[in-house]
């Protein structure tokens, strides 16, 4: 039986210095059968020039936000499970292979855990107290994955939204169905935003912009 295409989907903003770092990670997965879809938006660096290399699947919006960016995505994919994934992570060699293992035992979308990509002990200490919190809560971070004819059900992403919009699309996927949080692979994720803001005011952003969601569509401050 052919293993089911998985369809990752980057969304990306100026990030020439990481995104074959995130790519170089999945040419490194067990599981093969998967595409590459990049779309970058209103770029003012070489990113879109570095994502033709490696995929056909590329375009480059010159208006719109993340979510519009991983709606676009999902459109183009041919695969039957989405992963949304961020250009500035990286994953382990089995997460494509505990994704597909997860959706055959009928999960429908999920997270996986989550590390610093450094090693400053104050970062592995938030990931450690994130890792807690999800096991309670189950609240993506760069990673959200879910199965093509949920996305479509749900009718994707929430274009207006400027922040938060991962935890409120898992939010309508687990109205759906049974949603995974993998352990057995990972994804390590730059801590950029939460060194120039400060941990405490990064939490806070992020918290608080999800509570105020629709109240602050253009008020998200990207980090780079």
């Amino acid at each position: 039986m052919k293993k089911p295409l998985i369809s990752i989907i980057i969304p990306a903003y100026n990030e020439e210095k990481l995104i074959k770092r995130a790519i170089n990670s999945i040419k490194k997965q067990t599981y093969k059968n998967y595409e590459i879809i990049i779309v970058t938006n209103k770029c003012t660096d070489k990113t879109p020039e570095i994502a033709r290399r490696y995929t056909d699947k590329f375009f480059d919006l010159k208006e719109g936000n993340t979510a519009s960016s991983k709606n676009i995505g999902a459109q183009h994919a041919a695969g039957d499970i989405l992963v949304f994934f961020d250009a500035d992570s990286i994953m382990s060699e089995n997460l494509l292979k505990d994704i597909r293992q997860a959706v055959k035992d009928g999960y429908i979308g999920g997270v996986c855990r989550t590390y610093p990509d450094n090693n400053k002990l104050k970062a592995k200490i938030y990931w450690w107290l994130g890792h807690i919190y999800n096991y309670i809560y189950l609240l993506p971070h760069a990673l959200t994955f879910c199965k093509k004819d949920v996305f479509k059900k749900i009718k994707g992403y929430d274009k207006r939204l400027y922040i938060a919009e991962d935890s409120t699309l898992l939010r309508k996927i687990k109205k759906k169905g049974k949603v995974k949080y993998i352990t057995s692979s990972y994804i390590k994720t730059s801590m950029r935003g939460h060194e120039k803001k400060g941990y405490l005011k990064w939490t806070w952003d992020v918290a608080s912009g999800y509570i105020l969601r629709y109240k602050r569509y253009k008020e998200y401050e990207v980090l780079r």
